[in-house]
Order: structure tokens, then sequence, then C-alpha cells
């Protein structure tokens, strides 16, 4: 299936692999923060690897159209001499949380909508 193209052969092109998902919940005021803080895991892990990275924060023409803010955690791959995204991390605020009805009690006792953050 796809297309054929110069990334046709490697991993690249799988069409089936195992993927690690980072899902969050958190109060509208500390949702950026945990965006921060998820982006830094991601960094941690790959600095422990000893693998060459980069973030990118994306520009709005780039993201999907339920995030507010997103970074890509990019790595070197020295065989194709290019950067490759290996995640991205996002904070889509109440968006998701709106459809799938994922409230919480305020400080007040009121019901509030939660952040989510994917990655």
């Amino acid at each position: 299936a796809g297309a054929a193209g110069k990334d046709t052969r490697g991993l690249i092109r799988l069409h089936q692999f195992n993927k690690v998902e980072m899902v969050k919940f958190t109060k509208p005021e500390q949702s950026y923060e945990e965006l921060e803080s998820m982006t830094a895991n991601a960094e941690n892990i790959l600095q422990k690897l000893g693998l060459p990275y980069h973030v990118i924060m994306l520009s709005t023409g780039d993201m999907g159209f339920s995030a507010a803010k997103t970074y890509d955690v990019e790595v070197w791959m020295p065989q194709q001499q290019v950067y490759r995204e290996i995640s991205s991390v996002s904070n889509t605020e109440d968006f998701q949380a709106r459809r799938m009805h994922i409230t919480y009690r305020n400080e007040a006792g009121q019901l509030a909508l939660v952040h989510t953050l994917n990655g």
C-alpha cells in the first residue's frame, strides 16, 4: 500500500509498528507546563540513548486542527543524512475533552473541562 517515492524502503515505509503513546489530563492552568514536561520526557529518553535530536515548535499550518501547540521531536538518521520525526507532543487544550465530555470539579466545585495532551 502507498505510493512509491524516495522513502519506499525500510522503517519509514512500515504500515504496522509498535508505539508508546503519552496521554495526560490536566487542569487548564497547568496544561502548558505539562506540555513542556512531556517534551522534556521524550528528550530525556533520547539523551540517555545518546541519539542526536532536535525539537521543533510547529507553526499553526503544520499542526493538526485539534492542537493548540505542538512540538515535533526529530532524530538524526545518519544513513539518510536527515532528521526524522519520532514524536509529536501536543496540547489540545479542551478540544478533545469537550468531545469526550471529560470534566473535573474545580476549586469552586463547578464542573470544568480538563485539558488533554498527547505525545
